[in-house]
């Protein structure tokens, strides 16, 4: 199980730690952007290889502190498609989710927003997209929910 937590302590807008983002994602190079994308919103990253358990690994983030959402690659071997997504969305609610695919996965992003996920995005997206729906969906819940 390999991790890393990332955070970007000189962030210009809001507080210097927004909340924890767990990003789920087999392509290194979707984690590293869409971290440093994260980290630049002025949040914490937890990145997570496609190897580890998912649910004991979101168990893991909830019991070192609070978990502010999850962007998941829905095609990854570990999700298991819309299934393990129902699982999670059930058990954890309170958890805001974002899931990514490319555009020929449209219906299986669609289903996993009926399922419980909070927002969609399709691959590849640009910054301001990505920018605007984090903010959206991680930081107006943590405000409605104060």
């Amino acid at each position: 199980m390999k991790s890393s937590r990332q955070s970007n302590p000189a962030v210009s807008e809001g507080p210097a730690v927004r909340g924890r983002i767990l990003v789920l994602d087999d392509d290194r190079a979707t984690q590293l952007s869409v971290s440093e994308q994260l980290m630049a919103l002025g949040f914490e990253v937890v990145l997570t290889e496609s190897t580890t358990p998912w649910l004991s690994r979101i168990e893991s983030e909830l019991g070192n502190g609070s978990l502010s959402g999850m962007l998941v690659e829905l095609t990854i071997p570990v999700t298991r498609g819309l299934a393990k997504l129902q699982v999670i969305c059930d058990r954890y609610p309170q958890i805001p989710m974002i899931v990514m695919s490319d555009a020929k996965n449209i219906t299986g992003l669609r289903r996993a927003v009926d399922l419980g996920a909070r927002e969609y995005l399709v691959k590849p997206f640009d910054a301001e997209l990505l920018r605007r729906k984090c903010l959206g969906v991680f930081v107006a819940r943590s405000h409605s929910t104060a």
